[in-house]
């Protein structure tokens, strides 16, 4: 019965008038009084914070691996997982927009992802830090500690915080992808040609994960990002953006060129 009505999305309402007629059969009178109960729905609500000129909620990393990993039948002993970040429009007549934090397990199972914490306003989060900061604090400690699940402690690693260009830029307080020192691989300087900046000939040397968080090249910061409190790579867990760096944008391009 729980099953179905979170399928078919039954009203509480509905569902609660259901039950009442159900347990005046004798069969049905174990069954509870409302929907609430059959659902088990939590009695303590998630607390809505106020965030500069938004709001935040913060759902938790530890619950949502936790539940995520409720019904697995194998836990390896490292959990390797995968982040994202991002900012979405809500509507098209409207600047109101969610921030979430996305978690997903990148080895057991095909997990899909939960909520960390989403934040909403009529534009992104104004200090990245104060943003990332219930995150990273919930991220420290699971990468310290690991996680107790099923009687089983695992470790935890970060696999990659996957982000588009703008909201890579933003989470590493570095310079914007139309900055000419944006790249966040290496310290090439790029050119502005017809209007945009390009990196026609690559002579930077790559960046590392030491250089970044000493801030080597300090024309390509715009501050220190809270992200280096966590003990990851700076570099390699952060990795570039595939579906707008290649589909949407070389192969885009490549076509356009080749039918137009």
């Amino acid at each position: 019965l729980r099953l179905w009505s979170i399928k078919t999305k039954t009203p509480h309402s509905h569902l609660t008038s259901l039950l009442k007629h159900l347990r005046t059969h004798p069969c049905h009178d174990s069954l509870p009084r409302c929907a609430r109960t059959l659902l088990q729905t939590p009695r303590e609500s998630t607390a809505v914070v106020e965030m500069g000129a938004g709001k935040y909620c913060h759902f938790g990393l530890t619950s949502g691996l936790r539940y995520s990993l409720q019904n697995a039948h194998h836990i390896p002993d490292t959990l390797s997982l995968i982040f994202n970040i991002d900012g979405l429009p809500l509507t098209r007549s409207t600047r109101g927009q969610f921030w979430p934090i996305l978690c997903r397990v990148a080895n057991c199972g095909k997990g899909k992802p939960f909520f960390v914490g989403v934040f909403y306003g009529m534009a992104k989060p104004r200090d990245a830090d104060v943003f990332l900061q219930p995150f990273v604090t919930d991220l420290q400690d699971v990468l310290l500690s690991g996680l107790e699940i099923k009687d089983q402690l695992v470790r935890v690693r970060v696999a990659a915080i996957v982000c588009d260009a703008p909201a890579r830029a933003y989470i590493l307080s570095v310079k914007s992808h139309s900055g000419f020192y944006s790249c966040t691989k290496c310290d090439v300087k790029g050119e502005h040609r017809d209007g945009r900046v390009c990196f026609p000939v690559v002579t930077g040397e790559g960046r590392t994960n030491d250089s970044f968080r000493d801030l080597l090249q300090r024309q390509h910061h715009v501050g220190q990002t809270i992200l280096t409190e966590l003990p990851i790579d700076m570099i390699d867990c952060i990795p570039l953006d595939y579906m707008h760096l290649v589909c949407l944008g070389v192969v885009r391009k490549l076509l356009h060129l080749w039918f137009s």
